[in-house]
């Protein structure tokens, strides 16, 4: 009788626990796992700002090597699927960003405006790499947003002082133009 009554004690307790521990297997699975929580795919939505001063940029600050590494680490990262593992492109676009703030740009880009703007390029890099050692989808897709947000506000900027440069030029040019006249 006693072995009976242990028996049935021992395989209450077992069940219970193979219960307990299929339900918290599976609640760690919804958390998990990115087939459940899908990412939203507003990421590949974003396009990036085409500046208008395309051939001076050409000619000034995309001849930057460190420039360039820096541009195509950052847009490559748009043509990645998150939930497939970016924290090497990541870390890849971290270390070029780094690269990018202790070089001296190229004149008119060596600006506070410019650096302030690839710190918080910078800045939204890092909460990415965050997330996704974190596994969190949803923050990582929003910082993934910001990421490329702030990044659109840098070109935006970049093409803000081409533009101020090419109608300095031109003003200059019209300045001496008069003065010339003025001789004459």
């Amino acid at each position: 009788m006693k072995r009976l009554f242990i028996r049935c004690i021992c395989f209450l307790v077992l069940t219970c626990c193979e219960s307990v521990t299929h339900k918290t297997e599976k609640e760690e699975g919804t958390v998990r796992d990115p087939a459940v929580n899908p990412i939203e795919a507003t990421t590949r939505k974003k396009t990036f700002y085409a500046p208008k001063s395309k051939s001076v940029l050409d000619s000034t600050l995309n001849k930057n090597k460190v420039y360039s590494r820096f541009k195509t680490s950052v847009e490559a990262l748009k043509k990645l699927d998150p939930q497939e593992g970016i924290e090497f492109y990541l870390k890849g676009a971290i270390r070029s960003t780094e690269e990018l703030l202790n070089v001296v740009l190229v004149d008119p880009y060596e600006v506070p405006a410019v650096k302030s703007r690839l710190r918080v390029v910078k800045t939204h890099l890092l909460r990415s790499r965050y997330y996704t050692q974190e596994e969190d989808m949803e923050s990582l897709n929003s910082a993934l947003n910001d990421l490329f947000d702030s990044y659109n506000i840098l070109l935006m900027r970049i093409d803000d002082i081409a533009q101020n440069d090419i109608d300095l030029e031109k003003n200059k040019f019209e300045v001496e133009k008069k003065k010339i006249e003025k001789l004459e």
